[in-house]
């Protein structure tokens, strides 16, 4: 990834060595650009608000409002905005050693993040998670440079990008599709079924399903039931309701398929998962 032309930025440029990391909330203008670089260090960045563009590993990709980007050191990057524009971002570098302590311990699995293995790491935020980060970002900022405080703010960025695959990249998605992925997964939906995701896409069956397929390697039904269960196991594991409540909540009448269905993706019966990870009451 890293050029002989680009410059390396240190972390002694504009921290303590001392310091676990650092916080800011930065402008580019085109007359503030900022040119291409390395670091030693890797970090965490979205866009607050503006257009611009960001130049990573050799391309160009747009920047919007929303987009939260993970930095590996070895990420050749820099930005630009057009002319009349502002571009806000706050990033918050840190050490590499956090990003293999929080994989090893807690992701080992996981390939998205600072662990993704594309040429870039990126996600989408919609509007409530930009304003939560944005206020954790400033409580960070105020808090002691130490990972206590470090590691606090990162658990919770990776809680509500990497916690669950059922949304996937929502910036592959249209604008429709990923209002339909959010909205569904409202309980009151979940009756609906099939129908009722077709209904908050606002297009056909047949494109909705060629787009999902196309985007997401899935199909309606397939994102219903993960949907659905995703909702019932977690009821399972946080409530002591009968389990026919629980598919009831889920949106299947019929508990033979329920359990069907439940198997599947969790490769046990409903109450052999709540016996494992229940929690006690």
């Amino acid at each position: 990834m890293i050029s002989s032309s680009a410059p390396r930025l240190r972390w002694r440029s504009f921290a303590d060595v001392a310091e676990s990391y650092h916080v800011a909330r930065t402008e580019y203008t085109v007359r503030t650009p900022c040119p291409v670089h390395y670091h030693e260090f890797a970090e965490l960045f979205w866009v607050d608000q503006g257009r611009g563009w960001h130049f990573i590993n050799g391309r160009r990709v747009e920047l919007a409002p929303g987009q939260l980007w993970f930095i590996r050191p070895d990420d050749v990057h820099g930005f630009s905005a057009p002319k009349g524009e502002t571009l806000v971002m706050t990033n918050v570098p840190f050490l590499p050693p956090v990003v293999e302590h929080l994989r090893a311990r807690y992701f080992p699995r996981e390939k998205r993040a600072w662990w993704a293995d594309t040429t870039e790491a990126a996600a989408l935020l919609d509007k409530g998670a930009l304003l939560k980060f944005s206020s954790a970002a400033d409580t960070l900022a105020h808090a002691p440079r130490d990972l206590l405080y470090l590691d606090r703010f990162l658990f919770g960025v990776l809680a509500e990008v990497v916690r669950d695959t059922l949304e996937g990249n929502l910036d592959a998605m249209p604008d429709w599709l990923q209002s339909a992925y959010r909205r569904f997964r409202r309980p009151e939906q979940f009756s609906t079924g099939v129908k009722g995701l077709f209904k908050l896409a606002g297009r056909c069956p047949e494109h909705v399903a060629r787009v999902m397929r196309q985007t997401m390697d899935t199909t309606p039904t397939q994102y219903v039931n993960a949907v659905r269960i995703s909702h019932a196991a977690l009821q399972l594991r946080m409530t002591n309701k009968p389990v026919t409540q629980v598919a009831l909540d889920a949106g299947y009448e019929n508990l033979s398929h329920f359990f069907s269905v439940f198997r599947t993706q969790h490769g046990c019966s409903p109450g052999v998962y709540r016996s494992r990870l229940a929690a006690p009451v």
